[in-house]
């Protein structure tokens, strides 16, 4: 077990963890004083091959930086001698909700104890917004969506994946609701950003969303959803490369609405996170983790689920002959599955950070959209 950073006065929030081939990456948030007030963000490299064989680990740190929030080191699925970060704000100081249009993009190289060096490129994006509290049935927004930072970062073949919250309206809509935002960017001699949108539903929030590509590059998503006729339950989305439709499926349904003493009256806090991961034995599976509502109260549960897009594969039957005739007759039937919301709508309307009427953009995850 390592203590890697305690300061007194000070509360370390939500720190994040990422990793590659050779480094181990924490950041956190940093808030200090009586008032609990922002105070920056602090990033932390370790060398990885100390930490696996248990002696004391060099470590390079950055921060604390007040103009970042929310940095988000990325997990490596592809071996790279590079560790990479994202940050919603980079160009301003304060908090991601001062809408700065741009993703920090940075590439750590180096290994402790030999000098770690900050690179980093800030290519632009469609500007983000906090999104609305999510509504419950019977409990209009009721559910804390917290704000629009970065949430989840995955490296996959020269491509970062991103996810977070956002605030759009759907397509066929006319409310404001949560949305999770996904942002693709491509790594090379430059940082290209070749996704950018939100993914919504008609009439219900999507929050808190964790993302991950398969071995073939189709991405998924697990994140909570809720609505003012579905409870709060865990769902995992399939995005198929190249294709301009979604996939959803509640892998595990809520069964009640959230709440506790003091919120009746005002938002509750959900919890705030999601995670997915590919599957250490078949690449084209994923894990995914979300939040449900078991009963209707102050718990929320926890479910994890495992996804894939590959069909099955048949690797035994047993017995392995018998009669080509014969026996009653059987008609096929499909596995029953959870009870799952309307596929995402392919579009939405996306506020910028004073245009909440902004035209309709169309999913396209061939176009950048910057």
């Amino acid at each position: 077990m390592y203590t890697l950073n305690s300061e007194v006065g000070v509360l370390q929030d939500q720190p994040k963890l990422g990793f590659d081939s050779s480094v181990v990456v924490l950041s956190w948030n940093d808030y200090a004083g009586s008032s609990l007030a922002p105070s920056g963000v602090e990033t932390l490299v370790l060398n990885k091959s100390d930490l696996l064989t248990g002696v004391s680990a060099p470590d390079a740190t950055f921060g604390p930086d007040t103009t970042r929030f929310g940095v988000v080191p990325a997990i490596s699925l592809t071996s790279t001698s590079t560790a990479y970060n994202n940050s919603c704000c980079m160009n301003t100081s304060g908090s991601c909700l001062t809408r700065t249009s741009a993703i920090g993009v940075v590439a750590l190289s180096g290994v402790p104890p030999s000098t770690v060096v900050w690179n980093e490129t800030d290519p632009g994006i469609l500007a983000t917004a906090a999104p609305p509290p999510a509504d419950q049935p019977g409990s209009p927004a009721s559910l804390a969506t917290t704000d629009d930072r970065f949430r989840a970062v995955t490296y996959s073949g020269s491509t970062l994946y991103v996810s977070g919250n956002d605030a759009c309206i759907p397509a066929g809509d006319s409310v404001l609701r949560p949305c999770a935002r996904l942002i693709e960017v491509a790594l090379g001699t430059s940082s290209t950003v070749s996704v950018d949108q939100d993914l919504s539903y008609n009439g219900g929030a999507l929050y808190f969303p964790a993302v991950v590509p398969d071995g073939s590059g189709n991405v998924f998503i697990a994140a909570t959803f809720s609505s003012s006729t579905t409870d709060p339950q865990a769902i995992g989305i399939a995005l198929t490369a190249g294709a301009t439709s979604f996939s959803g499926v509640a892998f595990q349904p809520g069964s009640g609405t959230y709440s506790y003493p003091g919120c009746a009256s005002t938002e509750c806090q959900w919890g705030d996170y999601s995670g997915a991961a590919l599957g250490p034995s078949n690449p084209q599976d994923v894990w995914l983790a979300g939040e449900y509502a078991p009963s209707s109260g102050s718990n929320w549960g926890t479910a994890i689920g495992e996804m894939t897009l590959a069909p099955p594969a048949v690797t035994g039957l047993s017995p392995s002959t018998g009669p080509t005739s014969g026996g009653p007759a059987q008609s096929p039937r499909r596995p029953s599955s959870s009870t799952s919301p309307a596929a995402p709508t392919p579009h939405s309307t996306r506020p910028g950070c004073s245009t909440p009427d902004r035209t309709a953009r169309p999913w396209d995850p061939t176009t950048a959209s910057t």
